[in-house]
């Protein structure tokens, strides 16, 4: 069994103003997304691997997939398909937070941690 606090994982400052807490098991990549509300947008972007979830903690967030495009709230979950095009923008005047989930974890992300 493998435990872990997110308090104690390490922060990956991954664009000016968003930040990332990590972690991996066997197939699969579980991440906190913190969002400061002059954070720098991630380009459109797709992962061609793996699929991925969104899982809005707080604040209001406009995600676009493919051709879409929606505001999203806490609670609210986003499913992108692997290869399909996408990026997530923070709407709210304060950092907010998403946890995202990717099967299988992410190469790139796997790669600047050292794991492969």
């Amino acid at each position: 069994m493998k435990v872990e606090n997110w308090e104690n994982l390490r922060i990956i400052e991954c664009r000016p103003g968003v930040y990332h807490k990590r972690t991996y098991g066997d197939g699969v990549q579980v991440q906190s997304l913190t969002f400061d509300p002059d954070g720098e947008v991630a380009p459109f972007h797709n992962h061609p691997k793996s699929e991925q979830f969104f899982i809005v903690q707080t604040g209001e967030w406009l995600i676009r997939v493919g051709e879409e495009e929606k505001k999203i709230t806490p609670g609210d979950i986003v499913h992108i398909p692997a290869g399909v095009y996408h990026n997530i923008e923070l709407l709210s005047n304060e950092a907010s937070k998403c946890l995202e989930v990717f099967c299988p974890p992410n190469e790139d992300d796997l790669k600047a941690d050292g794991l492969i």
